[in-house]
């Protein structure tokens, strides 16, 4: 009797709702940083020698086409430099939008303390200087300071995407450590940000999904009792208008997730 073998998949693994988001702010940083703004314009400026001329035809991959009009990524081939790599050789600074840390917080493996701590040290230093104080007597040592509303108030002012990141890493950290009440402080900082972000270049064309994402990942807790909690997502202002403008884009994201996820293949 003929068996059905196991499918196999190949070539790139799908990418996720989140994957694409990074992919996206970081070519958006590449263009913003390299003043280039169409796929080929890149091409010519950090990979040059692969575009040929023969008999007046231009022949050239155009992958940095697909990663400006967001229907690629850029993936990782063994020993060889990867696109984020080349980019970043060229124009420096942009690899970190692709590396930040907000992308491992809003992943939606569990993180521990310890996790935490490493990833809010990677963020910019006029972050990570007022979250930190120095121990009285181990000169050298910093421990992650009480989150007082002189420190809120400094991460709402920067209104970054550190910043928001630094808020999320420390809801995060909370719930590591049980603190319901530092996760209600830091996450109470959200809805600041969702006022800010919008008008960066480099989110300008991403906040709606960066905050759908947000939205859904990071719910707020309502305790009916000691020991009956119930999650309520809270969506943010002006959500509908957002979903009007750039509705079809996110519609789209969510269904794609939700195929991946029931793939059977």
């Amino acid at each position: 009797m003929a068996t059905m073998e196991n499918k196999v998949e190949i070539g790139r693994p799908s990418r996720t709702r989140l994957d694409k988001l990074r992919d996206d702010v970081w070519i958006t940083g590449v263009k913003l940083v390299s003043g280039l703004k169409t796929g080929y314009a890149l091409e010519k400026a950090i990979e040059p020698h692969r575009i040929k001329r023969e008999k007046g035809h231009i022949n050239r991959p155009r992958k940095w086409d697909n990663y400006v009009n967001g229907t690629q990524g850029p993936g990782k081939i063994k020993d060889k430099p990867s696109s984020v790599e080349l980019a970043e050789a060229i124009f420096p600074g942009t690899a970190r939008w692709h590396e930040h840390p907000i992308w491992r917080v809003l992943n939606e493996r569990s993180m521990d303390r310890y996790e935490c701590e490493v990833q809010i040290k990677r963020l910019d230093h006029l972050v990570t200087e007022v979250l930190y104080e120095e121990l009285p007597n181990l000169p050298g040592q910093k421990v992650l300071c009480a989150f007082e509303p002189h420190v809120a108030d400094w991460l709402m002012r920067l209104g970054s995407l550190d910043g928001l990141a630094a808020i999320l890493l420390l809801v995060r950290y909370a719930e590591a450590i049980s603190s319901s009440e530092l996760r209600q402080s830091a996450l109470s900082c959200y809805p600041s940000f969702q006022k800010t972000l919008p008008a960066t270049s480099l989110l300008e064309p991403h906040y709606c999904e960066l905050f759908e994402l947000v939205d859904v990942r990071f719910k707020h807790w309502a305790f009916i009792s000691n020991s009956l909690r119930m999650d309520i997502t809270i969506f943010r202002e002006n959500r509908a208008e957002d979903l009007r403008k750039n509705g079809a884009a996110v519609i789209k994201s969510i269904l794609q997730e939700a195929m991946d996820a029931f793939d059977p293949g």
